[in-house]
């Protein structure tokens, strides 16, 4: 996650974010991982543009309501 920091341009940085995601969360699964990895993500996402933002937040929450599924 460090490194995505300092990916470039958008395109290559959106190939990196899905690559993460994927590790992360999946529709039918929601990794351990993925809890601790939302508040690092959502501040490396604050210095993008307001597309990458958007999509992080979207993930984030994805990542939260599966926490909230009995």
């Amino acid at each position: 996650m460090r490194n995505l920091r300092r990916v470039g341009p958008q395109e290559a940085r959106a190939e990196v974010w899905f690559a993460l995601w994927r590790l992360l969360w999946r529709p039918d699964a929601v990794y351990d991982a993925a809890y601790a990895a939302v508040p690092h993500v959502l501040a490396i996402a604050q210095g993008r543009e307001f597309g990458e933002r958007e999509k992080t937040l979207s993930h984030a929450w994805d990542i939260a309501s599966d926490a909230l599924r009995p």
